[in-house]
């Protein structure tokens, strides 16, 4: 065989491998564009799902804000104002509670008294039960809940404990020491112990 032909033969080869390239490159250039449209489906999707969840958590937030603010205001004077923002950072949601009277902002453990802590405490404990799927039975137990809560207060508090038993159907048991709490009590129990024995005797109303 000539040198020619040796040369024919190689250029044919080359064609017949240029062909399979372009094949290929058409192919990759077909899944290119399927991933594109792929990636710009998934961009639309991910907007949507983004946009339902700040919808979500804007109605979350909005809820607990609504109980904790009307529990301060049937306790409270002044004009305290909870809010409540939830923010996304680093794939997890995290809560930021502001709180301000009269336009200044507070600090929730720091700046106000024990009294406004223990009716947030409640306030926020209630508004995530109220949030909770599936609901776990509506039986709340509050130990010395207003511990820090003076005195005058005291009837203010049960008489918002009693509101929202009613309003959202939740039955308290209230474990306390303080007489001005059970004003508002459906059923009271004294609770007494001798020689190491609890004997427990029911209060007429």
């Amino acid at each position: 065989m000539d040198r020619l032909s040796l040369m024919m033969g190689r250029l044919e080869e080359l064609k017949a491998e240029r062909r399979l390239l372009l094949r290929r490159m058409d192919e990759v250039e077909k899944q290119l564009s399927e991933s594109e449209r792929e990636v710009e489906r998934l961009g639309k999707a991910l907007a949507v799902v983004r946009e339902v969840v700040q919808q979500t958590e804007a109605q979350i937030s909005g809820r607990i804000e609504r109980i904790v603010n009307l529990a301060l205001k049937s306790i409270f004077p002044e004009s305290y104002r909870f809010n409540l923002r939830l923010l996304s950072r680093r794939g997890k949601t995290e809560a930021e509670i502001n709180l301000t009277r009269d336009g200044f902002e507070l600090h929730p453990l720091q700046a106000v008294g024990g009294g406004v802590v223990d009716i947030l405490s409640v306030a926020l404990r209630i508004a995530l039960w109220s949030l909770s799927k599936p609901r776990t039975r509506k039986t709340i137990i509050l130990d010395e809940p207003f511990r820090h809560l003076s005195a005058d207060l005291l009837p203010l508090a049960s008489r918002m404990l009693k509101e929202i038993s009613r309003e959202l159907g939740i039955q308290f048991i209230v474990v306390t020491h303080s007489k001005e709490l059970v004003h508002e009590a459906d059923r009271v129990f004294r609770v007494e112990k001798k020689s190491g024995v609890s004997i427990i005797t029911e209060e007429e109303g």
